[in-house]
């Protein structure tokens, strides 16, 4: 069989409107956020192998000279870094994190605005250094955050296993109205414990859900040194100013969102030792250098930002209407109104046995009518003569319309 990679792409690009299984705001998360995560991992990827560190190589000395080529993958493999400090003082260095001076790694104790050299100079703070090395693995860990998003669905398969039959038997009409009703309607201890297990497993998909989520938000936040949460936030604030204020650098008074996220250029640390028959040579040399990938990443991440909020929002909103939409039907065994299926026969059904009524009365009308009707007969002799007695029963001819209207 042949392969193509185009029809691979297309398949994953590709959200099919179909009916499924699992609801919307479980979809969002399982459909949108794992094909999203997938596609940008696969993308990220590409650039990942073309990409490289450069950096600016030390002045050429007599004495020795780094080969670039040394130079630049030294850099990749250790990683950079820059100061954070110099983020509330702009003018005090070329990039973000990075002071005019290399040989400035300090500040002065009783004024921090005044860079100094750390070893050489009394009263000298040295800054603290920020290290970024995300750029590594950058594309395999996206990749690890959608297989999260998928595996609540796992687990809604197997819990659903009744369900999903039930519709599948019934959309291919291999299902008779006897069948369904001895199957899902039995109303024994054990199908009890049965249904009830399932219902509470419901709702532990809906909260796994939200937790893939959250989780994802916090890993990004953790790994991007703990500035992923108001990421998506300042880059808000950051867009609405003018063109100048977004991008002339000695104009600004502070870095942008994206900069202290993942910064362009840093600094790296790189020693020059080397050693023959006749001579030992050591030296350590610092390079400003550019990591072209966080660039493409900055805008890749304010949109993962964006997906993961708007899906976390739609979980919380899945779970809350989950709860309503049984709380509806607790309400409606409790109504004097209606039927002797709503007055009592519906008391009897636990909650996974209502959602079955709903299930069929959305697929096959005519055998909700019968499994209702059913369900009437079922129904206490005695809880039905009273009924008689009192004029409150429908007509069998009636009764069907009237469950219509109900449940609409």
């Amino acid at each position: 069989m042949t392969f193509y990679v185009g029809d691979s792409l297309k398949a994953l690009l590709t959200i099919k409107l179909k009916p499924r299984e699992d609801q919307f705001s479980d979809q969002v998360s399982r459909i949108l956020v794992t094909k999203t995560l997938v596609l940008i991992s696969t993308a990220l990827t590409v650039v990942w192998f073309h990409s490289e560190t450069r950096c600016l190589p030390p002045i050429q000395s007599e004495k020795s000279e780094i080969p670039p080529q040394c130079l630049h993958r030294g850099c990749w493999a250790k990683g950079f870094y820059v100061y954070p400090h110099l983020a509330d003082h702009m003018r005090k260095s070329v990039y973000y994190g990075v002071p005019t001076e290399l040989v400035n790694t300090g500040m002065q104790a009783d004024d921090p605005g005044r860079l100094c050299k750390a070893d050489k100079e009394d009263g000298c703070v040295p800054m603290e250094r920020e290290y970024y090395t995300q750029y590594q693995c950058f594309p395999m860990y996206i990749l690890m955050l959608s297989f999260f998003f998928y595996l609540p669905y796992m687990f809604y398969r197997w819990v659903n296993t009744d369900m999903i039959e039930l519709r599948s038997n019934l959309r291919t009409l291999q299902i008779e109205t006897d069948e369904v009703f001895k199957n899902y309607f039995s109303r024994d201890a054990k199908r009890m414990r049965q249904d009830r297990f399932r219902v509470m497993c419901n709702y532990a998909v809906k909260c796994m859900y939200i937790v893939s989520n959250v989780m994802a938000m916090s890993f990004l936040h953790k790994f991007l040194n703990n500035r992923f949460y108001p990421y998506g936030f300042e880059w808000l604030s950051w867009y609405q100013g003018t063109s100048s204020e977004r991008f002339y650098y000695e104009k600004r008074t502070e870095p942008i969102p994206m900069n202290r996220l993942l910064p362009v250029f840093g600094m790296c640390d790189m020693y020059d030792v080397r050693q023959d028959l006749t001579t030992r040579y050591a030296n350590k040399v610092t390079v400003v250098c550019e990591i072209a990938a966080h660039a493409i990443y900055q805008h890749v991440l304010i949109m993962i930002w964006f997906i993961l909020v708007f899906s976390n929002v739609v979980s919380i909103l899945g779970l809350i209407y989950y709860l309503f939409n049984h709380l509806r039907m607790l309400q409606k065994t409790k109504t004097k109104k209606g039927t002797l299926l709503l007055q009592h026969s519906r008391r009897e059904l636990t909650i996974r046995q209502m959602e079955y009524l709903e299930s069929i009365r959305s697929i096959d009308l005519a055998i909700f009518s019968k499994v209702t009707k059913m369900l009437e007969e079922k129904s206490s002799p005695t809880q039905i003569h009273q009924q008689h007695q009192n004029g409150d029963v429908k007509t069998n001819s009636q009764f069907p319309l009237k469950v219509l209207s109900v449940q609409n």
